[in-house]
């Protein structure tokens, strides 16, 4: 073997080593880089649902809110929901100018079962029908306390709200949120997001893809135009599992259903652990990639 073979093998050997142990490093930073990802996604939704709580409680309390900096409204503005930031602005801002958020533009938006939601969490989950209604006196919203609109919320709502009566005295009380309630919610707020960002890249493509909440915890996600598809999924009542029920529809105007799928949901050491297809997934992002794939691959393979 000459030098330069020789020098060559030798080479190689090292380099293989070298990888076998750089592969193993990378292994371990990405499982420490994974845990650190999924909380960051986690304090996202959480800093969400925290900005999307402030304005509304802005649009209650109307002029009795407090000030805020101009840092501080920056934030809040960019870390609502879709559904609330079209909402505080009155106009598109100008770079360098304060941000004006209109708590009369909120507090039009805002249900009554939001708003009673907002009071009773204020009021250690139990108050009576006239304490709820003195509460809207107070704040300019008499228009909302009729009693056939407070009704009206408790019986829409009654995943949130229940009645009693103690001691001859008719009480609101707000229920905690169920597990399935709070599951569904996080899985929304990814599907939501998963068809935002997928109109922005794929447009004008993706522009006929239609997202509609129904009730019983249903959501179906449709994209119109050949091919076209659609998609239904529904969580559980004890939150054991979504459902998912597919149709596509080919270039040559066949409608067809795909098999039905289940996704698990379980609780192990507090976490909400998502299984498909015997395989653990490790956030409701991949939720949303399996819910909505049919619709996506509309766009994806345009």
């Amino acid at each position: 073997m000459s030098a330069k073979a020789h020098h060559a093998v030798n080479s190689l050997y090292s380099r293989f080593v070298y990888n076998c142990k750089r592969l193993r490093s990378g292994q371990e930073e990405m499982r420490e880089k994974s845990d650190a990802y999924f909380r960051y996604r986690d304090l996202l939704h959480e800093q969400q649902k925290t900005c999307d709580e402030i304005v509304k409680i802005f649009g209650v309390l109307g002029v009795h809110s407090p000030d805020v900096s101009k840092d501080l409204a920056q934030s809040i503005v960019s870390g609502v929901s879709e559904d609330l930031a079209d909402l505080i602005y009155s106009d598109i801002p100008i770079p360098g100018e304060r941000i004006t958020i209109h708590s009369a533009k909120v507090r039009d938006k805002l249900k009554l079962w939001e708003i009673l939601q907002l009071f009773l969490s204020a009021a250690d989950n139990k108050a009576t029908f006239s304490d709820f209604r003195d509460f809207l006196f107070d704040l300019g919203l008499k228009d909302k306390a009729t009693p056939q609109a407070i009704e009206s919320a408790i019986k829409t709502h009654p995943e949130l709200f229940e009645d009693m009566t103690d001691n001859g005295q008719k009480f609101l009380i707000l229920k905690q949120p169920a597990f399935w309630i709070q599951t569904w919610e996080v899985i929304l707020r990814a599907i939501r997001a998963l068809v935002r960002e997928t109109k922005r890249r794929y447009a004008p493509d993706a522009d006929s893809i239609e997202m509609i909440e129904m009730p019983a915890h249903t959501i179906v996600v449709r994209i119109n135009g050949m091919p076209g598809a659609t998609v239904q999924a529904s969580i559980s009542l004890t939150g054991s599992q979504i459902e998912i029920k597919k149709r596509q529809e080919t270039k040559l105007h066949h409608r067809f259903p795909l098999p039905d799928e289940t996704i698990k949901i379980e609780l192990a050491d507090s976490a909400i652990v998502y299984i498909y297809d015997g395989q653990r997934i490790n956030s409701p992002e991949e939720v949303a990639e399996i819910i909505l794939a049919p619709v996506l691959d509309c766009v994806r393979m345009a």
